[in-house]
C-alpha cells in the first residue's frame, strides 16, 4: 500500500483526484522498477532520423540490471502494518548512500500510479529511450524523466522524484509540475505535436510509513520554451520490451509455460533471473509478438493493452483480498510478471 495524493487532474482524469491508498504490493514495486528502464548518462544523438540506432547493451547486462533493481527493492524496503515502508538499517545511510535508492523508488511509484490510476502500462525512462535512438532531445535542457501511452495510443509525461528524508516535498513537487507541463512530443514520421494527455509531477516521500506519493497534474502551458521531444512511436514501443527480448533470446531454452492464476486459458512464459529466486514472466500473446520479426509494435501495444486490461483488472481485484505475497505473481498491465520467494 502507498499513501497517494492526487491533485490536479482535468476530464477524462478529474475523478483521480483526492487522497487514499494506492494497492501495492513490495513484488508490484519490484516489476516496477525493473520495467521502467534505466536512465542513460550517454551523449544524445539523433537517431533513426540521420543515422542508424547505437548498438544495444548486452542482452545478459539488461537481466543483470533488473536482478540488480530487484534486490535493491529487496535490501531496503519491506512490508510494514500499514504498507510499505524502508527497512531501518536503509534510515541509517548517509544521504550519497540514499540517494541512488530514493531515485529508483521514486520511478517504481511513478509506473504504478500510471498503470494503476492512468491505464498506462508501457510508463518507460526518457534516457533508455534516448539511448535506444527512438527518442531526441530537440530542444530545451531539462528533460521530463518517464514517457509512456495507453490503449488509446495517447501520450503521458511524468516528472518523478523520491525523497528519502520527506523535508520540502511541496517544494519538490512544484519543481516536478514545472518541468512536466513544459514537455511537447513531436511524431517524427509526420512532424505533428503529441499534445500529452497529462503531464504529471510525482514524488515519492520515503521518510512515511506507508510510503507516500504526491502526484499532481498542472495545466501546460502553450509556450515556444520547454523542452522538446522528437519520438518514433513504433520504436519507442519495441524499446519498451527489451527486456522481454533479452529473457528470449538467452533464456528461452528455460522458459516454462505456466497458466495465470485465475485465467486458466491465459499463459505466462517464466524465466528465473541470473542467480536469483526471483521469476520474469512474459504474457503468451508478448512472447509471440517477440517472435514475430514483422510486428507493428505500436499497434500491438495498444490491441493487446485494450484486450487485456479487463482480465488483468479483475486479477486486481481478487488480489486485493490477499497478503500473502510469498510466490505470489505481480501481474503488469504491459504482460510482464514477476514473483519471489526472497522475504525476510
Amino acid at each position: 500500500m502507498l499513501d497517494a495524493h492526487i491533485a490536479g487532474f482535468t476530464p477524462p482524469h478529474e475523478g483521480l483526484n483526492g487522497d487514499r491508498g494506492l494497492p501495492a504490493s513490495l513484488v508490484d514495486l519490484i516489476r516496477a522498477v525493473m520495467t521502467v528502464g534505466r536512465p542513460s548518462r550517454r551523449a544524445p544523438f539523433v537517431p533513426w532520423i540521420t543515422a542508424p540506432p547505437a548498438p544495444p547493451d548486452p542482452l545478459i547486462t539488461r537481466l543483470y540490471t533488473a536482478a540488480y533493481h530487484a534486490l535493491l527493492l529487496l535490501a531496503h524496503v519491506t512490508r510494514g502494518s500499514s504498507g510499505l515502508r524502508m527497512r531501518e538499517s536503509s534510515r541509517q545511510l548517509d544521504g550519497q548512500a540514499k540517494g541512488p535508492i530514493a531515485f529508483h523508488i521514486g520511478m517504481g511509484c511513478a509506473k504504478l500510479f500510471a498503470e494503476r490510476e492512468l491505464g498506462v502500462p508501457t510508463l518507460h525512462h526518457a534516457g533508455a529511450l534516448i539511448e535506444a535512438g527512438v527518442l531526441v532531445l530537440a530542444a530545451g535542457g531539462k528533460r521530463g524523466d518517464l514517457v509512456g501511452w495507453d490503449a488509446q495510443q495517447r501520450w503521458h509525461v511524468i516528472e518523478a522524484k523520491g525523497r528519502s528524508s520527506g523535508g520540502n516535498i511541496a517544494g519538490a513537487l512544484a519543481e516536478a509540475k514545472a518541468q512536466a507541463s513544459n514537455v511537447r512530443l513531436r511524431d517524427r514520421d509526420t512532424g505533428g505535436l503529441l499534445n500529452p494527455s497529462t503531464a504529471s509531477g510525482c514524488v515519492s516521500d520515503l521518510s512515511r510509513h506507508p510510503l507516500g506519493l504526491h502526484v499532481n497534474d498542472p495545466d501546460g502551458e502553450d509556450t515556444a520554451e520547454g523542452t522538446e521531444y522528437i519520438v518514433y512511436p513504433e520504436g519507442a514501443a519495441r524499446t519498451y520490451y527489451e527486456l522481454g527480448r533479452a529473457i528470449l533470446e538467452l533464456r528461452q531454452g528455460d522458459l516454462v509455460r505456466e497458466p495465470i492464476p485465475g485465467l486458466d486459458d491465459e499463459y505466462v512464459r517464466v524465466s528465473t533471473l541470473p542467480g536469483t529466486r526471483i521469476d520474469v514472466g512474459i504474457h503468451d500473446d508478448v512472447f509471440a509478438a517477440l517472435r514475430d520479426e514483422a510486428i507493428n509494435w505500436w499497434a500491438f501495444s495498444a490491441s493487446f493493452t485494450e484486450r487485456w486490461r479487463p482480465r488483468w483488472e479483475l486479477l486486481l481485484d481478487r488480489r486485493r483480498t490477499v497478503f500473502d505475497e510469498s510466490l505470489t505473481w505481480s501481474i503488469g498491465l504491459d504482460g510482464y510478471f514477476v514473483r519471489t520467494s526472497d522475504f525476510g
